[in-house]
């Protein structure tokens, strides 16, 4: 059951036996789905594995990257780590085109909306298509590109 439906049930809950406190809605808004082992493999093999149609032109917090950490492991790590962080996307073919924004968030839904990708990524049976498949639904809500 994901959060949202748990967070709907809580909401309409008008039990007598415990109360929904401010600090539980907060408490179950706040789990994350996704652990880093699945959005390092999603980034990993999207950025290395073949998602073609996009580029990163720069990252504003580059300068956060740690000693020797490459560019998958330091936008697993910001993804993870770092809430509010975003990652602008652009069309390879037209570099001034933005194509839309990553984000924990946007990778969560595509991974809740497409569960066959997702549970292939859990059950690490996945290849590129998976991956690419989340992440083109995370950045442009839809697979655009084959």
């Amino acid at each position: 059951m994901c959060k949202d439906k748990i967070l709907e049930a809580l909401m309409a809950y008008d039990g007598s036996d415990f109360v929904v406190t401010p600090n539980l809605i907060g408490f179950i808004s706040g789990v994350k789905v996704l652990r880093k082992s699945e959005i390092e493999s999603i980034i990993v093999t999207a950025f290395e594995g073949g998602s073609m149609w996009c580029i990163v032109k720069d990252v504003p917090f580059w300068k956060e990257k740690q000693e020797g950490e490459n560019f998958t492991d330091f936008i697993t790590r910001m993804l993870w780590e770092r809430e509010g962080f975003e990652l602008e996307l652009f069309d390879s073919d037209d570099e001034g085109e933005s194509l839309g924004t990553l984000t924990y968030e946007s990778l969560e839904n595509a991974c809740l909306s497409h569960p066959l990708q997702y549970g292939r990524i859990v059950a690490e049976e996945y290849d590129a298509y998976d991956t690419d498949v989340i992440l083109q639904v995370a950045v442009m809500k839809d697979v655009v590109f084959g």
